[in-house]
């Protein structure tokens, strides 16, 4: 059964990275899409990530990480709103 079809939203929860340290988040998947674009935002131990038409816009941060930092480590173009709260 495939839980994205007729959900109204779907977000995820994971961890950043795997256990290697590569980050999840990428440019491509490498495993076949049952619905694509439902995602609309991902809950991770390091940031909020909302995805945008224009790609991953990062609302949130934990203390101690600036958004420079996380870009040299996610291998796609992020974008950042007001981080300074």
């Amino acid at each position: 059964m495939d839980l994205g079809a007729s959900a109204q939203r779907v977000w995820i929860m994971m961890d950043l990275f795997d256990r290697t340290g590569v980050s999840k988040i990428c440019q491509r998947c490498s495993y076949p899409l049952t619905s694509p674009g439902a995602v609309e935002r991902v809950y991770t131990d390091l940031a909020l990530f909302e995805i945008t038409p224009d790609g991953f816009l990062v609302r949130e941060l934990v203390e101690g990480l600036n958004f420079d930092e996380l870009q040299r480590h996610v291998p796609v173009q992020l974008h950042a709103v007001d981080l300074s709260r």
